[in-house]
């Protein structure tokens, strides 16, 4: 019987608790979540009979380079982890090497009931470059990657230790990434393989508030919080059984996953974001369930918790086609952005840059000028770009 809850609601208090940062308040909102997925483990689930929904969760934080803090903001959530008992971090270096000899070292049982006991081998990676933790080309790993996040078994045959098995994994995921590293780095293959359509992607562009000094704006009793939040995600930690739905819940999400399927799934890019549609029911239940153990003990997930689980995942719709169509571009693809930006950026006052000016700008990638001119002649086809010829100089057009 653990001790009963010192806060609430533990998500509420980690956000408020972060408002002397600068980020927007959904990249800590998200951070929290992706904190209790990883305190959770595979302790809890939701049983639909033929599968499991267990709460971990892949949380990919895009923004472009200084802009939010990536990875300050992940490690609020990262630090109050490090000082829960039975917590077990990953290699920063992700291969199925690492990954299988990880997953044994942390393998434990524990008694559900009389005479019932289930095991879990639990892990969470907290990567700071994403590009540094996981190669996307190596798809053996993202093979397994997908096979954890689904509850199922890892398994890998070698000729040295012949059969290596992992009956029961459990991999909680938060990296910070760019969204130049997913354009240069993610193949087109990674949608179809279904390992991005598992991820849930917080993206922000710009800081929502500026904090020169940290230090003056911090709350008087900020340790005193942490400590009480620390305190509640230990017990957490300690939550154990299946989840059950109230029947409001239930009946709400049978409303829910026909009109999604019928009115809401045919207005999304399915060529886009196909494999992302059929898994958001998956993706809202076991965010759910960390809404619910936020709250309390009670292993209950309420009509509120499931709303609040659908709405929070719809508005990362908003810009997850800016994300996901980062995927797979090429060089050129990504050059004609750099050129539409720079010129928004170094406009005179009705918006000209000389030619010269982007030239030297582009110049390190493209030292070509004909290369670059196919660029520029793209963007002028388009209709996104004006150029003049005395003095040579182009612009962003104007939407008429």
């Amino acid at each position: 019987m653990t001790e009963p809850r010192e806060l609430p609601d533990w998500l509420t208090e980690f956000v408020r608790n972060t408002e002397w940062g600068e980020a927007p308040q959904r990249l800590y909102f998200w951070v929290g979540v992706s904190t209790i997925a990883a305190a959770l483990r595979r302790r809890v689930w939701i049983d639909e009979g033929t599968f499991q929904w267990i709460p971990n969760l892949y949380l990919l934080i895009v923004a472009p380079p200084g802009v939010v803090a990536k990875s300050t903001t992940a490690d609020l959530g990262m630090a109050l982890l490090k000082q829960v008992p039975g917590i077990n971090f990953g290699p920063h270096t992700l291969t199925w090497q690492s990954a299988y000899d990880a997953f044994i070292e942390v393998g434990e049982s524990f008694d559900v009931g009389p005479q019932i006991q289930i095991t879990q081998s639990a892990l969470i990676i907290n990567s700071s470059e994403f590009g540094t933790t996981l190669n996307p080309k190596d798809n053996e790993m993202i093979d397994q990657l997908v096979h954890i996040w689904d509850g199922r078994e890892m398994s890998k045959r070698t000729r040295k230790d012949g059969l290596l098995v992992i009956p029961t994994p459990c991999l909680n995921l938060i990296a910070c990434t760019t969204p130049s590293w997913i354009a240069e780095n993610v193949p087109q293959y990674l949608i179809g393989g279904g390992l991005t359509s598992r991820m849930l992607f917080v993206y922000a562009d710009a800081k929502e508030r500026y904090i020169a000094y940290p230090s003056k704006v911090l709350p008087l009793d900020y340790r005193e919080r942490q400590g009480k939040l620390t305190r509640d995600l230990t017990r957490i930690s300690q939550l154990i059984g299946e989840f059950q739905l109230t029947p409001e819940a239930r009946d709400w999400g049978t409303a829910w996953y026909e009109d999604f399927h019928k009115t809401q799934a045919p207005k999304l890019d399915a060529t886009l974001i196909g494999g992302y549609i059929a898994r958001k029911q998956t993706l809202v239940h076991k965010v759910a369930m960390c809404l619910s153990a936020s709250r309390g003990d009670s292993l209950t997930i309420t009509l509120h918790d499931l709303q609040r689980a659908e709405a929070y995942i719809t508005k990362l719709e908003e810009h997850m086609p800016y994300v996901y169509s980062k995927i797979g571009m090429t060089k050129e693809s990504n050059a004609a952005e750099a050129v539409l930006a720079f010129l928004t950026r170094n406009g005179d006052a009705k918006g000209w840059v000389p030619w010269t000016l982007l030239y030297r700008y582009m110049h390190k990638a493209f030292p070509d000028p004909e290369a670059l001119e196919v660029i520029i002649r793209g963007l002028l086809e388009s209709g996104q770009v004006s150029m003049q010829k005395n003095p040579p100089s182009l612009r962003i057009k104007e939407a008429k």
